[in-house]
C-alpha cells in the first residue's frame, strides 16, 4: 500500500470532487485486497478498472455506507469484493495477481476516516443498490453474531 500523507489525501478528494462520474480506466488493474486484523493473512483478487486512488477512495465510500448502517458490522475482503464486483464492474480473480497493488481495508478506513464527510460527498460513487447489498451483509452478520 502506498504511503499516503495529508497533503496527498488532499490532492486526491480534490481531482475526484472535480469530476462527475467515477474515473474510469481503459485497462483492468489487479489488486490484493487484505486486512491488517485478519488471524490468518488473506489476500482477494480483483481486477479493476480504476487507478489505486480511486479504488481506496470507492473503497472508503463502501466502507462509510456500511458504517452508518451499523457502527458494529465490519467489512471484510470477501463483502467488498461483493460489492465491487455487483456494483462497480469489477472482476474477481480466485488466482494470484501479479504486480497487484495491496489494499489493506483496515488502513485504508484509518487513512479517511478523517475526511469522511468529503469521501461520502463523492455521489457518483454511491449506487441506488449498495445499501441493500450492504444491508444483507449486516443481517446475516447478526444472525450468525446475536447480541
Amino acid at each position: 500500500m502506498r504511503r499516503i500523507t495529508r497533503d496527498y489525501r488532499e490532492s486526491v478528494l480534490e481531482r475526484m470532487a472535480a469530476v462527475n462520474a467515477i474515473p474510469k480506466l481503459e485497462s483492468l488493474q489487479p489488486y490484493a485486497l487484505t486486512h491488517t486484523h485478519d488471524e490468518s493473512p488473506r489476500q482477494f483478487y480483483i481486477k479493476a478498472p480504476y487507478s489505486e486512488d480511486t479504488m481506496n477512495v470507492l473503497i472508503a465510500f463502501i466502507q462509510f455506507a456500511s458504517s452508518e448502517l451499523d457502527e458494529c458490522f465490519g467489512m471484510d475482503q470477501a463483502d467488498i469484493i461483493d460489492v465491487l464486483k455487483e456494483l462497480y464492474d469489477c472482476e474477481p480473480s480466485q488466482d494470484p495477481l501479479p504486480d497487484a497493488a495491496e489494499i489493506d481495508l483496515y488502513l485504508n478506513w484509518e487513512i479517511w476516516c478523517g475526511v469522511g464527510d468529503r469521501v461520502q460527498a463523492l455521489e457518483y460513487l454511491g449506487h441506488d443498490r449498495l445499501n441493500g447489498i450492504l444491508q444483507g451483509f449486516i443481517d446475516t452478520w447478526l444472525k450468525k453474531n446475536p447480541a
